[in-house]
């Protein structure tokens, strides 16, 4: 299980750049556009972006983990993805037959070494769906090399393997309707008890999320903060990430999210809109955050920009609108293009990732002036 994880944990790939940022270089599922074609669709979409809000931060956990993972953090809306990104060994089959709804997943790894962490919550039919998944995805693991573990403090499926040098870690946590699947690599014989706290702090989340209803996942609003108009559409077609976030779900989306909890927090945060463009391996990124007032906004926009100094990335000016804060991330072999800009009562970012710096340049300058005229209407 995890081996193409495994596998490119000393390398980054597609993936995010910054700590649960998928919006900065995103590989996002690729199927499910969006909130899009049918009502299930939109709203499997949307109930994925529900458990964003109770998916482990893992910095939190483990605050040296902040490296990028070679696999996307972000919605699943098919359960195939989420077993093509992490999770092998029959998982997609494991969860389709038991209800798969919808599911996040979040991703961060050691810089520089081979330890990474994922934290996914799964959403299925019911509480018995649950339970039995995870005892089948065990029983999977363990059918492929891994042993049963007892975790501290918890009586849920847990498998591991070592190496020399490593453990690995599997667990399979039960909360009701959904279900918390942790995997964690350590140094040997510290991955069960770290994969204790990780697993400690999920289910703390866990304890105040309740499921939509199907019946009502149709009418999940697409858009309760009235923000939607204000985000310029990107060239491509939506992938599941495009929609609207409450502050938890934002911060999964954040490059600090430690520190913009404290700034989204302390100047009121009242809506966060998202819409993302993929077309063939080029995606596009746009992001709004709204304030209470210009005043709340500008203080937000201060505190990003001094994260954004100490973060060692490359900045450069927008052609088309000098004034925005702007930089160059690297991922993998390319540069990722970011900048944001404030206006009004508004933040507005955006992100391009094509391997071909001239084209995502010209992409970024026509974006960002659309975006800012969009906003000044």
């Amino acid at each position: 299980m995890l081996a193409g994880l495994l596998a490119g944990c000393t390398t980054t790939v597609r993936g995010v750049a910054t700590p649960a940022s998928p919006t900065a270089t995103s590989a996002a599922p690729t199927s499910a556009a969006g909130p899009s074609n049918s009502p299930a669709e939109q709203g499997a979409v949307l109930e994925a972006h529900r458990l964003a809000s109770v998916t482990s931060l893992i910095p939190v956990t483990f605050p040296e983990r902040t490296g990028s993972c070679p696999r996307a953090s972000g919605p699943f809306v098919e359960a195939g993805e989420l077993e093509d990104a992490y999770f092998d060994y029959g998982t997609a089959d494991i969860l389709d037959r038991h209800g798969f709804v919808a599911a996040w997943s979040e991703c961060n790894r050691v810089t520089g070494a081979a330890r990474a962490t994922v934290s996914a919550i799964v959403e299925l039919a019911d509480e018995a769906a649950v339970e039995q998944a995870a005892e089948e995805l065990a029983a999977a693991n363990v059918a492929n090399g891994f042993v049963r573990v007892p975790v501290p403090g918890f009586d849920s499926p847990a498998v591991a393997q070592d190496d020399q040098a490593s453990q690995y870690v599997l667990a399979f946590v039960p909360v009701g309707p959904v279900l918390a699947i942790c995997y964690h690599t350590s140094l040997r014989d510290q991955g069960i008890a770290e994969i204790s706290r990780l697993m400690t702090d999920q289910v703390a989340l866990l304890r105040s999320f309740r499921p939509t209803a199907p019946a009502d996942r149709p009418q999940l609003p697409t858009d309760p903060q009235d923000l939607a108009r204000l985000v310029l559409e990107p060239p491509g077609e939506p992938t599941p990430l495009t929609g609207p976030y409450d502050l938890e779900g934002a911060l999964r989306l954040a490059t600090d999210p430690v520190a913009e909890r404290e700034l989204l927090t302390a100047h009121n945060l009242s809506g966060y809109y998202l819409r993302q463009g993929r077309r063939d391996d080029v995606f596009a990124t746009v992001r709004l955050w709204s304030f209470p007032n210009q005043a709340a906004a500008e203080a937000v926009h201060g505190g990003l920009v001094q994260l954004d100094e100490t973060a060692g990335d490359r900045p450069f000016t927008s052609t088309t609108v000098p004034e925005a804060v702007c930089y160059a991330v690297r991922s993998g072999t390319s540069d990722v293009l970011r900048c944001r800009i404030q206006a009004l009562e508004y933040l507005a970012a955006v992100s391009v990732n094509d391997p071909d710096r001239a084209s995502a340049t010209a992409t970024m300058d026509q974006l960002l002036r659309d975006q800012l005229d969009l906003i000044d209407g």
